[in-house]
């Protein structure tokens, strides 16, 4: 009990210091690497302290989310046998958006694996017109909204969210803790980085039609860790002893990130317009 308790304590901690805002020290060049986390039963993190990447476990191959950049691509692909999941067996990579440091190494994936390329269409353009265009992998699986994507026994639904690039790619999907089933969703970027009026009404409109859409959401993640205290609870995951709860699944937090990221960009936006 009182180590129950002593757990619960730690995640009102994390939760009461979470926010979509890039905490100070936090940088591409000050990223650190962090051991693979299993989340739950079918879902990995091999990301480092600055960007997020995921690996989903299906009965019919893997499916991952981003693929980092540049050196950390290969520190990425050698984590996952230490998790039990062999590279070779990813099936589909999903980019959750345009930006360098999400899609540098998917040309490593492919060549290691074969693995389908997916973004929405805006990202494809965005990404091959982009300053780092020539890392960009050949145009392959354009995601749609409300398109699903089923590998094995898992099925993934696609949410176009606009704001941080004009076509991110947000999702849910099943997780299993101990076998029983959650709904997990990924916010494939949930901040505003331009000074783009546009950008701050999109990201306002994608937060209001995923917070009256979305129902029952158990576990949350992001496509930067510290959004959503991923690295904090994969600590807490590794000294999980059975019959603590999973740190991942914390509802009321899904629903307070929601909240939060509405008023930041409201309020900023609004202060844009003074």
């Amino acid at each position: 009990m009182k180590r129950v308790i002593a757990m619960v304590f730690l995640l009102t901690q994390i939760a009461f210091g979470q926010s979509g805002q890039r905490p100070a020290g936090v940088s591409a060049g000050e990223a650190q690497a962090v051991p693979p986390i299993k989340m739950f039963d079918n879902f990995y993190y091999v990301g480092n302290t600055y960007v997020s990447a995921y690996v989903l476990k299906t009965s019919a191959g893997l499916i991952m989310i981003d693929a980092l950049h540049d050196q950390w691509t290969n520190i990425s692909l050698e984590a996952m046998p230490k998790a039990g999941l062999n590279p070779k067996d990813i099936k589909y990579l999903i980019v959750t958006h345009g930006h360098q440091d999400h899609f540098g190494g998917a040309k490593a994936v492919k060549d290691l694996s074969g693995a389908r390329v997916a973004l929405t269409e805006a990202d494809w353009k965005l990404m091959e017109g982009g300053r780092d265009s020539a890392a960009a992998p050949k145009r392959d699986m354009v995601i749609t909204e409300g398109q699903t994507l089923t590998l094995g026994d898992t099925t993934i639904k696609f949410y176009v969210t606009p704001g941080h690039t004009p076509g991110i790619a947000s999702m849910e999907f099943p997780v299993f803790d101990g076998g029983r089933q959650y709904k997990a969703f990924l916010f494939g970027g949930h901040n505003v980085t331009s000074n783009q009026p546009q950008a701050f009404e999109q990201m306002i409109a994608s937060v209001k039609r995923l917070s009256s859409t979305l129902t029952g959401v158990s576990a949350y993640f992001t496509s930067h860790p510290w959004a959503a205290s991923v690295v904090e609870k994969g600590a807490l995951v590794r000294a999980r002893k059975a019959g603590d709860p999973n740190p991942y699944i914390a509802p009321a937090d899904f629903l307070a990130f929601m909240k939060e990221r509405l008023t930041d960009h409201e309020a900023r936006l609004s202060q844009m317009r003074r």
